[in-house]
């Protein structure tokens, strides 16, 4: 096996779409204001160019690809949660990347979504040793 088959094997491609990221979505929390936050989310990141994509799955998972599905199902999700917050348009998400989880405040609007999850994405450090 050449060492591109063998990673892709492993982990999948490498070219990230936003449809990939939304059929692996589980979203808690469920409601109509916070399904209105995961809506103003998801159209922010289909803004999102494809190095803005692979970070943002890095944010929430640690990982820059998605898993092959093995023949036992893919169980790899980008958990979406609501963060409980005052003032939600002057907060940052949050994510736990062992939990593959991200927690959205209560954006007002797509605008206000896209420029604080771009902030959060480009800006956060991570667990890495360089």
């Amino acid at each position: 096996l050449s060492g591109k088959v063998l990673s892709y094997l492993a982990q999948g491609t490498g070219d990230l779409t936003v449809e990939m990221l939304k059929s692996i979505e589980k979203v808690f929390n469920r409601g109509p204001q916070f399904n209105k936050v995961v809506e103003f989310f998801w159209e922010a990141v289909e803004e999102f160019n494809k190095e803005e994509i692979k970070m943002l799955l890095k944010f929430i998972t640690g990982v820059t690809r998605i898993p092959k599905i093995s023949e036992h199902g893919n169980n790899f999700h980008i958990n979406i949660m609501k963060m409980n917050c005052k003032n939600p348009d002057s907060q940052l998400p949050t994510a736990q990347s062992c939990f593959n989880k991200i927690a959205l405040p209560m954006y007002s609007s797509k605008e206000v979504a896209k420029e604080r999850i771009l902030f959060a994405i480009k800006n956060c450090l991570t667990l890495e040793i360089l």
